[in-house]
């Protein structure tokens, strides 16, 4: 669980479901967005934001990047800013506000942070 505060508003953001597969933005009023595995890998995800639909999903299968998309055109990302450097860039249309935008960076950093502790455990394993 996390909470994003922009201009003095503040969200919450946290992992739903039994294998944490789905994600909440939400408010004290309401859920602002709630992004959904649109199959049962949980590696693309589905949402609605502001009427419209989008995807986010990895760059490829070896590459972390998330993509943002919609109507299968690419409109956003969330990368790492180096190899050596734990800084994310969020490159985000006007039309997603900036909370939005640091909630999918929340997910991104959930998900690298997986990799990484799942990497290890392989790396573990096999020495």
């Amino acid at each position: 669980k996390g909470e994003i505060t922009v201009a003095g508003k503040r969200c919450w953001t946290r992992p739903k479901g039994t294998f944490s597969t789905s994600y909440m933005l939400y408010d004290e009023h309401k859920t602002i967005i709630e992004a959904s595995p649109k199959s049962a890998w949980g590696s693309t995800l589905e949402f609605h934001y502001s009427g419209k639909g989008y995807t986010l999903r990895n760059k490829s299968w070896c590459n972390a990047d998330l993509h943002l998309e919609s109507n299968g055109s690419l409109v956003g990302c969330v990368r790492h800013a180096g190899i050596l450097s734990s800084d994310v860039i969020v490159e985000m249309p006007r039309s997603i506000s900036m909370d939005a935008s640091m909630f999918f960076a929340w997910i991104a950093m959930l998900r690298w942070e997986a990799a990484a502790a799942g990497g290890a455990c392989v790396i573990a394993c096999a020495g």
